[in-house]
């Protein structure tokens, strides 16, 4: 059995800070034989939730 199905992948990531956090904008599309195209969107957040360490002298 042979697949005629395509698919496609792109993000576009505005990551920024020390941690890089931000938002990643992927898009998912798939076409099959007949030239037929879905496409889907996700939205990727990333949030730092590391703890600081402060030292007091």
């Amino acid at each position: 059995m042979q697949s005629n199905c395509y698919h496609f992948v792109v993000d576009v990531a505005q990551l920024n800070g020390c941690n890089n956090t931000g938002l990643i904008l992927r898009t998912w599309s798939a076409q099959d034989a007949c030239g037929n195209v879905k496409t889907c969107t996700q939205l990727i957040t990333i949030v730092d939730r590391t703890h600081r360490l402060s030292m007091s002298s």
